[in-house]
């Protein structure tokens, strides 16, 4: 099917599914969660019949925030956000509320309106060889195209849409990534959905989330833009958007010219030219290339996923979709890394079951006396919970995993709780993969170990699992490519335990079931 008939049909199915999905969900639902004076929930509704769509939003974040466990308020704004013309941010919320609500009718709503065909056994994103079959949207990029600007500070500005809404923002060639300040967002009403915070750094000072970016001709779908709490009002496209074009400011006219550059480089595009053509292990490189140059882009790192599936490389494929849910699990391609691994890998849906289901049963928490359980503080970073951690008495900052089976660290970071782990030859395997720059091998050396004991909180594991893993470019690469900057602690620390997120008090609560 040609490429804009795709998106034409696509697009017609995704209306179709979301224009029946308010009749069926007030017709026929009424969850048990739901009460009659969710007074919230229910302004949000009638200012959606209204057709107040942006004050239908903010009452529908408030209901979310008052009913953690009801999918509707999620539901909601996803509707909302198609009506508004919003698409991208739509299906991103879809995908947030199957996450969130795998088993709920309001997940198999979402897959309707996403057209997802969940009962066949190969369904279409796992086959066929077309674009269309991701499910991901390309960028489209003229040769030309004018926009309307003035000066700020010596830069043009533009009015770009952002997720539908339309921002001012300054045109810097300069500035490696597009940023947006927390006053500018709440400003645009934009339903910021954080991804990841910048490595290395808190999410306290901003973090990434995903929105279709326009200006002129040019559209980028699902570009991470940078929300910056520290910046609050700033408002920048820089060269994540910019690249390869060359841009011109004429200040008499109030006009801001974009202009191809010829030969610009663009692995992403090249690489699905390559795949659209079923020339899977040929586009290989320039994916990989497209992840190292985008590494906060979770297209690059999903189709590389796709594509490493086509071309036949399974369990390398496996792992990437891993790493796409693990680090943008409320994005678009979070939800279709899920998808395809519940396909792949039984084990992931099994997994996948008890972590929701450990979530969600706390029902017995209230009941103990307060000295039955423990309380860890944590703090967000990167999108994960940071937590303190006692490995072999040795105290260290680690990412709470609770969906891992083992406990990972770097070469540098076992060494730090005991050096002994890496003399253990017997559990060491080394291995030779293709880099994500062309022509460059990467070798990965991993250690499968049991930690003597795992302390969190008051609760302690002996025997845990963990992996070490090491990495190491044959002609100069950064070590430990794709690690964490921290250590791990998995789920296994925690069995035989159910534990809760109290993201209010910003504690997690764990206690032994009744």
């Amino acid at each position: 099917m040609h490429m804009k008939k795709c998106h034409r049909f696509f697009r017609r199915r995704f209306t179709l599914a979301l224009a029946l999905m308010p009749l069926i969900l007030l017709g026929s639902y009424a969850p048990a969660t739901a009460q009659d004076n969710d007074l919230t929930f229910q302004s949000g509704v009638r200012c959606f019949n209204a057709k107040d769509y942006k004050g239908a939003i903010n009452y529908f974040l408030a209901a979310e925030k008052e009913s953690a466990y009801d999918f509707r308020p999620v539901y909601y704004q996803a509707l909302c956000r198609h009506r508004m013309g919003q698409v991208g941010a739509a299906r991103q919320l879809y995908g947030t509320l199957i996450h969130r609500f795998p088993d709920s009718e309001g997940a198999e709503l979402a897959r309707k309106a996403l057209s997802i065909n969940t009962g066949s056994p190969n369904p279409t994103f796992a086959k066929g060889s077309g674009l269309q079959n991701m499910q991901v949207s390309q960028d489209v990029l003229p040769k030309s195209t004018v926009a309307k600007g003035e000066e700020i500070d010596g830069k043009p500005a533009v009015i770009v849409k952002v997720g539908g809404s339309d921002i001012k923002m300054i045109v810097d060639t300069e500035r490696q990534e597009s940023l947006l300040g927390s006053n500018v967002a709440v400003k645009g009403r934009l339903n910021v959905i954080a991804l990841e915070g910048r490595p290395g750094k808190s999410a306290e000072d901003g973090v990434y989330s995903c929105f279709d970016v326009t200006v002129g001709g040019i559209k980028r779908p699902q570009l991470p833009l940078y929300f910056s709490n520290k910046d609050k009002d700033a408002a920048v496209l820089g060269a994540d958007f910019l690249n390869g074009y060359k841009v011109a400011f004429n200040k008499e006219k109030g006009e801001v010219t974009f202009e191809r550059i010829a030969g610009a480089g663009d692995p992403f595009g090249a690489g699905m030219a390559l795949y659209k053509k079923n020339k899977f292990r040929e586009a290989l490189p320039l994916l990989r290339s497209a992840v190292a140059n985008k590494p906060q882009d979770p297209r690059a790192l999903y189709c590389l996923a796709n594509c490493l599936q086509k071309a036949g490389y399974i369990e390398e494929a496996k792992s990437t979709y891993r790493k796409v849910f693990k680090r943008f699990s409320n994005s678009e391609a979070g939800f279709l890394s899920r998808v395809a691994l519940e396909q792949m890998d039984p084990s992931f849906k099994q997994e996948m079951r008890a972590l929701e289901t450990a979530q969600r049963s706390n029902s017995g928490l209230n009941k103990m006396k307060k000295e039955e359980w423990t309380e860890v503080p944590y703090v967000i970073e990167n999108s994960r919970y940071r937590v303190k951690v006692y490995f072999d008495n040795q105290p260290m900052e680690a990412y709470f995993e609770f969906q891992d089976s083992a406990c990972r660290f770097s070469a540098d970071m076992i060494r730090q709780v005991d050096p002994a782990y890496l003399n253990d030859s017997g559990n060491v395997r080394t291995e030779s993969s293709e880099g994500p720059e062309s022509n460059q091998a990467i070798i990965t050396t991993s250690w499968n170990i049991k930690l003597k004991s795992v302390r969190m909180g008051k609760i302690e594991a002996r025997d845990v699992p963990g992996q070490v893993i090491e990495t190491r470019g044959v002609r100069g690469w950064a070590p430990d490519y794709g690690l964490l900057p921290r250590p791990t602690v998995c789920g296994y620390v925690l069995k035989g335990y159910r534990f809760d997120v109290d993201t209010t008090r910003k504690v997690i609560k764990i206690w032994r079931p009744q």
